[in-house]
């Protein structure tokens, strides 16, 4: 029976070696006393299984896929069991004042940032499993920071633009990808922004909280958001600031 995932599992080859092999393990020829590898296998792979129809009482086979079967799901289920996790450890711990809720947030908040990293580096997880996780890790941390520190810190804490959000989302992707500024992870720049900067809404007339940074940054690295109009902006306002 293949156990159920961490985040932590993916961290660490000698972790998701066992992983394989424990799923391995469940093809019908395998021999349950010998390893399947003996190195991670870095690509998507099938083994054929036994099963059962209760409602015929008949067995048969399928092939089923280490990553569209067992794999992804797992890793479409890591937020959820976070969650899940966390606010049964607030419950359990009786952790109830703000400040308090607010340190243990920013505890598995540096530790995701961290497994992002770990994650991002890994040489034995393929593109496609890094970026699935990745993808889940961000709505982890996006939880942790908009739901128990970012409403920690208080409007007067915060560096109010007159810009408009994707704006100032922008122009600090851009001093990042130039070198400017030190932060090499979006998780890092984009919980900056998130905590310590407000954006102006033109239609509401008020500065209004960063929500999902990190996201718009990812999404400007990978080319699913463009960003044409908001630098157009940023180039007028620095020629009229430089004049």
């Amino acid at each position: 029976m293949t156990p159920s995932l961490t985040f932590k599992d993916f961290t660490e080859s000698d972790r998701f070696l066992k992983i394989q092999n424990t799923f391995a393990l469940d093809h019908v020829h395998s021999n349950p006393t010998e390893s399947p590898y003996k190195e991670v296998l870095k690509q998507d792979f099938e083994i054929t299984r036994e099963n059962y129809n209760p409602l015929n009482n008949e067995q048969f086979y399928e092939d089923v896929s280490f990553y569209r079967d067992f794999l992804f799901p797992e890793i479409d289920n890591l937020p959820k069991k976070f969650i899940s996790f966390f606010k049964n450890k607030l419950e359990k711990d009786l952790v109830i004042k703000p400040d308090d809720i607010k340190d243990v947030a920013q505890f598995y908040l540096s530790a995701f940032q961290n497994q992002q990293k770990l994650i991002k580096d890994a040489e034995h997880l393929e593109y496609v499993v890094k970026k699935r996780l990745d993808e889940k890790v961000i709505i982890v941390l996006d939880y942790l920071s908009e739901v128990y520190v970012d409403p920690m810190y208080s409007e007067a804490d915060k560096i109010k633009f007159k810009l408009k959000r994707n704006e100032i989302i922008l122009l600090f992707y851009l001093l990042r990808e130039g070198k400017y500024i030190d932060n090499k992870y979006n998780s890092e720049l984009g919980a900056l922004m998130n905590r310590y900067f407000l954006y102006w809404d033109e239609r509401e007339e008020s500065f209004k909280q960063i929500k999902k940074a990190r996201t718009t940054i990812g999404d400007f690295s990978n080319g699913t958001k463009t960003y044409t109009r908001a630098l157009e902006n940023l180039q007028s306002i620095f020629t009229k600031v430089l004049k």
